[in-house]
């Protein structure tokens, strides 16, 4: 899990960037008369955008509650220009909805591989193979974030990357049924906080949990988050800033060079400035800049569950054909068994038996088959 060291909001300035290309409305006083003139989508539009002229977005959830009324971040700020577009351009299986969403990266283990019942959710919903070197590869070699996990480009020109998701999206404490899914996003028309781009086509996976419990914009199900959303993303971008797991510095110190206080800067402060992080960690957050949003804190974004795609499940090798029974999983080394149980993760027998004796899976099974070809020889004598 994670979470979020949010934003300075000083940084977010103002409501969405890009204005509607419509005619100019100098005075509020003018409005209705020229809203005449439009279709009735352009002038609810017109409407909503001359109210986020003048809001206060210091306070970001109070203000689209204000604008859109009580229920105001519970269903999407999709236009009908835009439904109509998205019902011939999305396979979407589930109804538009709305979601706030923050950005982090903590480098630590993905919540949905360390914790049994999300591993086997994952297997399930989108990643029948299970690589955790694909996952958690790095520097040190042991069980924490790998670069893949952050933002990157389809041949399509269409982005794809990881989430944290909260546990309105059923990832939690329990069955976790919520990861491996995948989400599509939009930018909703109607509305927008925080510079999310019109042309993005953003869609992530689901490999970790944003728990309420420790991280507010997370709501819990059923529940409200402070964003005034039901549901909440936690986007992976190196330099997202750290959350209850911060082990960054510690992970990157031996191959950065820096100092442990200069690293933990790094990875605290630089969304904005991406050149301060490790090299392999750069081109992930520029491309959150360039192609997904201005700030970290994004309201006004509509997202339904999609079929995983290709550019994803091959990103991970989830359908790399298994070589035999069992060899789907690479075997977990006792660092990622020590991590679930540090985490308060549950281990199945065997794995506590390799924690407790200090070896990997890998060695278990090696020991253990070995007693038990000596166990049949002395039968047979």
């Amino acid at each position: 899990m994670m979470r979020l060291t949010i934003l300075a909001l000083a940084i977010l300035g103002c409501a969405a960037e890009e204005k509607p290309k419509q005619p100019q409305v100098t005075k509020v006083g003018h409005l209705s008369s020229d809203l005449t003139k439009l279709t009735d989508d352009q002038a609810l539009r017109k409407k909503i955008q001359e109210k986020m002229k003048h809001a206060d977005w210091n306070h970001p959830a109070f203000e689209f509650k204000k604008i859109f009324g009580k229920n105001s971040l519970e269903s999407h700020t999709l236009s009908k220009d835009q439904l109509a577009q998205l019902a011939v351009e999305v396979k979407n299986k589930t109804e538009w909805r709305h979601a706030s969403m923050t950005t982090y990266w903590d480098c630590s283990s993905q919540y949905c591989l360390s914790y049994k019942p999300g591993r086997e959710a994952l297997k399930k919903n989108s990643c029948p193979n299970v690589n955790n070197e694909i996952w958690h590869k790095g520097p040190r070699g042991t069980d924490h974030a790998s670069e893949a996990l952050g933002l990157f480009q389809g041949a399509n020109g269409e982005m794809y990357g990881t989430v944290a998701a909260s546990s309105s999206l059923d990832v939690d404490d329990k069955d976790s049924m919520g990861c491996g899914k995948c989400y599509t996003m939009r930018k909703g028309e109607l509305g927008n906080f925080g510079g999310f781009y019109s042309w993005t086509k953003l869609t992530v996976m689901v490999s970790n949990w944003c728990p309420p419990s420790r991280d507010a914009p997370c709501p819990a199900a059923g529940k409200i988050g402070e964003f005034g959303t039901k549901y909440h993303f936690d986007l992976a971008v190196p330099g997202g800033g750290m959350g209850t797991m911060p082990t960054c510095a510690h992970t990157y110190l031996k191959e950065d060079g820096r100092s442990l206080e200069k690293l933990k800067h790094a990875f605290n402060n630089t969304l904005h400035s991406c050149s301060e992080l490790p090299i392999r960690l750069q081109k992930s957050c520029y491309l959150y800049h360039k192609k997904i949003a201005q700030y970290p804190l994004n309201l006004g974004i509509a997202f339904a569950e999609v079929e995983c795609p290709r550019e994803l499940t091959e990103r991970f090798e989830c359908n790399k054909k298994c070589l035999g029974k069992d060899s789907c999983d690479d075997p977990l080394n006792w660092h990622q068994l020590d991590m679930i149980v540090r985490k308060g993760g549950l281990l199945t027998k065997a794995e506590k038996k390799a924690w407790e004796g200090n070896m990997s899976m890998a060695d278990l099974k090696i020991k253990e088959g070995g007693a038990f070809r000596q166990k049949l020889s002395l039968k047979k004598q």
